[in-house]
């Protein structure tokens, strides 16, 4: 029931990626769910026509970060993906992400890395919970044994990022 979400960074180099994911899509197939992670910075210069660029091949799943008020059937349109997730910091965000055509929500609590909630992942998870049309994912502050609290809680699920680093399978 995982989802593999690769982060296209910060330094967006259109020429050198491309071939990359047109690579990885081929080993994943059609049928694969996975995808790609975009934060615009709110920068113009990396908006949605820059990751259009990037992505030459279809991807089960955007996520969008730093893209407040942008049209997400227009996105839809132009990358061509099958469900957009929107990282969101509070509940205004996600309705706002929700009634703009979002398929799914990553909620990032204070102990997640960048744009972040002033509050903790589980403070935000009480405030959502039962109040969310669409399924939604919580990022920081979670480890093995929390992870089975968010679900019972009402979410989709967790977001792994920084933590599988200290997993045993990890060569650091």
């Amino acid at each position: 029931g995982s989802i593999a979400i690769l982060d296209l960074g910060y330094n967006c180099q259109p020429a050198l990626l491309a071939p990359v994911l047109d690579r990885l899509a081929s080993f994943c197939g059609s049928s694969a769910h996975w995808g790609v992670r975009w934060d615009s910075l709110g920068l113009e210069s990396r908006g949605v026509d820059c990751l259009a660029e990037i992505l030459s091949c279809p991807v089960s799943i955007v996520v969008l970060a730093g893209c407040e008020g942008v049209d997400l059937n227009a996105v839809r349109g132009k990358i061509g993906c099958r469900q957009i997730f929107v990282e969101v910091r509070d509940l205004q965000e996600a309705e706002g992400a929700i009634a703009a055509g979002c398929d799914g929500l990553i909620v990032k609590g204070h102990e997640s890395a960048g744009s972040v909630s002033r509050y903790s992942s589980f403070v935000l998870l009480q405030e959502l919970s039962g109040r969310l049309t669409v399924p939604y994912w919580v990022q920081g502050g979670i480890g093995t044994r929390s992870a089975a609290a968010v679900v019972v809680a009402g979410a989709a699920g967790v977001v792994l990022c920084e933590q599988l680093w200290l997993a045993d399978e990890s060569a650091i």
